[in-house]
């Protein structure tokens, strides 16, 4: 800026512009000249500029190179518990006939986990389980366009319809996944939980020891029972169930509870995501939760489930109450105690249990997660507890031929653990522009001084001596000097900017001499 000032100051400038120059020797200078001068101009935009590429140029060299850890994508193959599939083999009716104590036992366990663990998005083992599409709808019955429901969208999910979830198989030890399965679920809508004297609607089951939970209802003959001799083989789209059991108390028998309900199967579709940080890990189905769940787009209903009728129902029924240890007579099953108070109750006997004090909304809840947390530990007790290897060929010889299993796809994303290094084009740029720049300023400079002949005296204090008619009396300098070489010479001369006419008492005048003979300014004085 100097060099420049001093060139323009050799061939005639204006002073405005001089002095725009000269202000302009830091950053802030450049932008309190302009304010100070009110010169917004070309000029002070462009020494705004230049000054502009000080900061910009000292932190790109800080920002052209990073080090990120990146993730990379790939596609891996899976296998999951599937429940669509499992029609055929849940409308068998053999099949719930036989005593199978591995299921039970898993079912029973999940009956004893904790409540954290219940209302957790995935069971004991890591299965994840499948979110309540009910219970999203009720906070917003549309989700977006495509009908997914996102669950970070909504509070807190407080219930699951399975107190199991869907194991997965295929997961990495470390990373994350992403893939969608196709489910479903029984949904029970309870629409009458009561109290009966055991004289009105079952008048054969005021015993105790005879009387079973569950009955089908005819819907067709005012709500009669049907039962597993009739020869009808009718199918209902939505059959009506009815729970009966007893209330207990330490000495009485006090009536029955009975609760009419039908169960909806949902087909749903959900995306789940898997995190598997630790390497170490002793199992790989980690941490996995749904994210977003939708309903399948299906044209028709299953056609063969275990309430497609009577005879089906009978032996689920059946198989259903016996999964569990008998407890005493005359005291509430496990299952009754799971619907009278899961939280602290089960696995222990407990006198007195009347369920048609609870809500059809907590019954519906309840029963619900007897239902599909049996149904599931009867259909996939093999592969639930632990991770399964599917393989085609481990498929074609039999090897999981006694659970339903879906091969799907899946992303696996994974973090590197070693940094790379990657370059900031933009950044770069800047800092060759401001390098360069400074290289040309440096150029220019030298140029405009080797073509200047007149002394340098601008910025300097001893400017300030040329042509003084005050300092007249000291050995004069020559004017060919200078600025410095002009300070060099007078260096030993106190000068003081003040009154140089003291002498006057009418006005005086403000100028720079020898400090001795320039006393200083007034406040109550007059100055020309």
């Amino acid at each position: 800026m100097r060099q420049a000032a001093r060139w323009k100051l050799e061939r005639g400038s204006l002073l405005g512009l001089l002095e725009q120059l000269m202000g302009s020797m830091t950053v802030l200078g450049a932008i309190s000249t302009q304010l100070a001068m009110r010169s917004f101009n070309i000029l002070g935009l462009c020494l705004f500029l230049v000054w502009a590429l000080s900061p910009l140029g000292a932190q790109s060299v800080l920002r052209i190179m990073s080090a990120d850890l990146r993730e990379n994508a790939s596609l891996v193959a899976l296998a999951h518990f599937d429940t669509n599939n499992a029609g055929v083999m849940s409308a068998n009716i053999s099949y719930w006939q036989a005593k199978s104590p591995a299921p039970d036992n898993l079912y029973f366990t999940a009956l004893l986990t904790a409540s954290t663990t219940r209302s957790s998005t995935s069971d004991f083992w890591g299965n994840v389980k499948l979110p309540l599409i009910g219970e999203l709808d009720q906070q917003d019955s549309a989700g977006n366009t495509s009908g997914w429901r996102e669950i970070q969208n909504y509070t807190l999910v407080k219930t699951y319809p399975s107190l199991l979830g869907i194991p997965v198989s295929g997961l990495s030890r470390v990373g994350n996944t992403t893939f969608n399965i196709n489910s479903s679920y029984f949904d029970v809508d309870c629409r009458t939980v009561a109290n009966d004297s055991g004289s009105g609607v079952w008048p054969s089951r005021v015993n105790y020891t005879a009387y079973k939970f569950f009955t089908y209802l005819n819907p067709s003959n005012n709500g009669t029972e049907l039962n597993s001799n009739s020869n009808s083989m009718e199918k209902y789209s939505a059959p009506i169930i009815r729970w009966i059991s007893p209330n207990y108390s330490p000495s009485n028998y006090r009536g029955v509870t009975y609760a009419d309900y039908i169960v909806h199967e949902q087909f749903v579709e959900v995306a789940v995501n898997c995190e598997c940080p630790d390497i170490g890990a002793s199992s790989s189905r980690g941490d996995c939760f749904a994210s977003a769940v939708r309903l399948q787009r299906r044209t028709s209903p299953r056609s063969q489930s275990i309430f497609s009728n009577i005879h089906l129902f009978d032996q689920f029924a059946t198989a259903l109450k016996s999964a569990t240890p008998v407890t005493h007579p005359g005291t509430p099953t496990f299952m009754e105690q799971y619907m009278a108070s899961p939280n602290g109750t089960v696995g222990e006997e407990v006198p007195a249990t009347d369920l048609f004090r609870l809500s059809k909304e907590v019954f519906s809840q309840r029963l619900m997660h007897l239902i599909n947390t049996f149904y599931i530990a009867r259909l996939g007790p093999i592969i639930m507890t632990g991770d399964f290897p599917w393989t085609s060929e481990n498929a074609a010889y039999g090897y999981l031929s006694s659970a339903p299993i879906k091969s799907i796809s899946g992303v696996f994303t994974q973090r590197d653990t070693i940094p790379t290094c990657t370059m900031n084009w933009g950044w770069w740029s800047m800092f060759l522009f401001a390098s360069l720049f400074m290289v040309g300023a440096s150029v220019v400079s030298f140029t405009l001084a080797s073509r200047t002949l007149n002394p340098d005296i601008l910025g300097y204090i001893s400017t300030f001596t040329r042509d003084n008619p005050q300092l007249y009396h000291i050995a004069s300098v020559s004017s060919a000097v200078s600025g410095l070489e002009r300070a060099r010479a007078m260096g030993d001369v106190s000068i003081r900017f003040g009154d140089v006419r003291s002498d006057d008492h009418t006005k005086g005048e403000l100028g720079i001499g020898e400090t001795k003979w320039t006393s200083r300014s007034e406040s109550s004085r007059y100055y020309q």
